[in-house]
């Protein structure tokens, strides 16, 4: 994940985006170990095991 966020930075971007299915905690304490934030969640988006799930959306923005 640190490569993954150090080459969006390498690369230029302003912001990386997350989108975390609703009860993976370990996910969203990843996100959160890479100074992700919680922006706001997704209503209903997702689907598994033929249950709607709600969908996290995590942001982190550079400090270019």
């Amino acid at each position: 994940m640190q490569a993954v966020v150090e080459e969006g930075q390498e690369t230029g971007l302003h912001t990386v985006i997350a989108r975390i299915a609703e009860g993976n905690e370990a996910s969203i304490n990843l996100f959160n170990s890479e100074r992700f934030e919680h922006v706001g969640v997704m209503k209903e988006v997702g689907q598994k095991f033929g249950r709607r799930l709600d969908v996290h959306v995590m942001q982190r923005i550079y400090d270019n």
